[in-house]
Formats: C-alpha cells, structure tokens, sequence
C-alpha cells in the first residue's frame, strides 16, 4: 500500500470531520456537556483563585503581626537607650 495515499485519504477524513463539526457548532451551538464541563471549569477557577486569595491574606495578616511585635520591640529598646537604662558600663 502506498504510504503517501493513506496519509492524503487520513488529511481527507480529518477536513470532512473538522468541517462537519464546525458546521454542527455553527446551526447547534455547543453541546450541553462540553457547556457543563467548561462552567464546572469556571467554578474550579474561582475556588481556586478564592483559596489563594485567602492564603495571601492570611499570610499577609501574620507578616503584618510579627512586623508591628518586632516594631514594638525596637520602640521599647530605643526608649530604653534614650533613658540611658539600656547602657552598662
């Protein structure tokens, strides 16, 4: 069998198919399903970007913490050096 003749009669199958599916989309719209399949798509991305959303604040929220504890920290030790009761001689 001629490899370069199958390989036309497969291209030529593939146009057909392609066509006639383009066609279908074109008078039906998508199919329920694939419209199904694509909103439960959406709903898994805005889960998604609300789990990470959340994680960023929560991250953020404890980073903010730890900051104002060490800020408070170097207030204390800062006045303390002012008053001279944080130098030892």
């Amino acid at each position: 069998m001629d490899i370069t003749r199958s390989e036309v009669v497969e291209a030529d199958l593939t146009r057909l198919i392609e066509r006639r599916h383009d066609r279908r989309v074109v008078e039906e719209g998508e199919r329920p399903l694939m419209e199904a399949w694509r909103a439960a798509e959406l709903r898994e991305e805005a889960r998604q970007r609300e789990e990470n959303r959340a994680a960023w604040s929560e991250y953020f929220e404890r980073l903010a913490g730890i900051l104002r504890t060490r800020a408070e920290e170097y207030n204390r030790r800062a006045e303390e050096l002012s008053e001279g009761e944080g130098v030892r001689s």
